[in-house]
């Protein structure tokens, strides 16, 4: 059975160039309500830029810190 991350790459793909959406609508494409489980699927994504998590923006518009995007973050460096 696939984890939770891997089941919210494949809808994160499918968002076309110059489009966003949120973590709520990727979690009501999931027929769940864990928005927060998208955003931790979204900063652990190993598939960037191929799955385009700066797609993804929280529900007030705001994009993802640019170090969860490039994954620049205290564990990588």
């Amino acid at each position: 059975m696939a984890s939770f991350n891997e089941k919210c790459y494949p809808v994160i793909r499918k968002i076309p160039c110059g489009k966003v959406t949120t973590y709520k609508e990727i979690a009501h494409a999931l027929r769940t309500k864990a928005y927060r489980a998208v955003g931790n699927a979204m900063n652990k994504n190993p598939y960037a830029p191929e799955v385009a998590c700066h797609r993804v923006i929280n529900s007030n518009g705001i994009p993802m810190e640019v170090s969860e995007v490039l994954h620049l973050d205290k564990r990588t460096k």
